[in-house]
């Protein structure tokens, strides 16, 4: 946000913000040849009225985040000292619209390629799962089982229906 201030004036490029911003805003400071040598103070009052001010360090400092709070007008005026010396400026204001940030975050529904790498993991799963059972011979045939098989694939091979006729 740049700030130019000519004697006790304030022209002000109102700033692309918004509601809730913090430690961004960077407010540059333009002074005339009134205020050299003077130690400077930006003060910011917010929507909410309070008043925020930042002594100003290479005539920048970042606009508070109490002043960006709430959304509404946001004011800006300059002060400087030099001994006995204060020097002041009328006050600009900028509008801080309002945003939907803030709360928590819900957990985001999960994206058509994450479903699929969850798939492919379950079935990764249970494949492993099928090569141990098959390993700790869990699918062996017993003995009474391979003779029921035999019976009723000879018993099926004889049928009628499967013989040359």
């Amino acid at each position: 946000m740049k700030i130019k201030v000519v004697n006790q004036r304030l022209y002000l490029e109102p700033p692309e913000t918004a509601e809730g911003t913090r430690e961004y805003l960077k407010a540059e400071f333009s002074f005339s040849e009134e205020w050299d040598g003077t130690v400077k103070t930006a003060f910011f009052r917010g929507a909410d009225g309070g008043n925020h001010p930042k002594l100003l360090k290479d005539d920048t400092c970042i606009v508070p985040a109490e002043a960006l709070a709430a959304p509404g007008r946001v004011g800006v005026s300059v002060s400087g000292t030099l001994g006995e010396t204060i020097i002041t400026t009328d006050i600009k204001s900028f509008t801080v619209p309002a945003t939907l940030s803030g709360g928590t975050p819900s957990n985001p529904e999960p994206t058509v390629w994450q479903q699929i790498l969850e798939k492919v993991d379950e079935t990764r799963q249970i494949a492993q799962s099928v090569r141990d059972d098959a390993d700790a011979g869990r699918f062996a045939a017993s003995p009474e089982m391979v003779e029921q098989a035999v019976s009723v694939y000879i018993q099926a091979a004889l049928s009628p229906e499967h013989l040359p006729g």
